[in-house]
């Protein structure tokens, strides 16, 4: 009976997996991120039918500037930043006591 079980727990991945290529791509990724403005209007043509684009994607281009007026934060500057530290400190504790404690859901 388990190995049933086994194959019943796989099969919405399998699914999930074949229906995956039939998904669209994110507009909001493909514009901001990637900057295929075209791209975007067909993915936004695909999910949200015909209509006037231009009001999402001035969104998105606002979006987009910023994005790009804000400082990138590296791994290693939130690390050596004394205003974080604390916090990180704190959260990194919680997590290890958790794990170690055997409390994690």
């Amino acid at each position: 009976m388990w190995p049933l079980l086994l194959g019943l727990s796989g099969a919405p991945s399998v699914l999930q997996s074949l229906l995956l290529p039939l998904c669209p791509e994110s507009p909001r990724y493909l514009y901001i991120h990637q900057g295929h403005e075209e791209e975007a209007r067909k993915s936004l043509r695909r999910l949200k039918g015909e209509y006037d684009q231009t009001a999402d994607l001035e969104e998105m281009r606002r979006e987009k500037e910023e994005g790009e007026k804000e400082a990138k934060v590296s791994i290693l500057s939130l690390i050596r930043s004394s205003v974080y530290r604390q916090q990180l400190s704190v959260a990194l504790m919680m997590h290890l006591s958790q794990q170690f404690s055997g409390i994690n859901g």
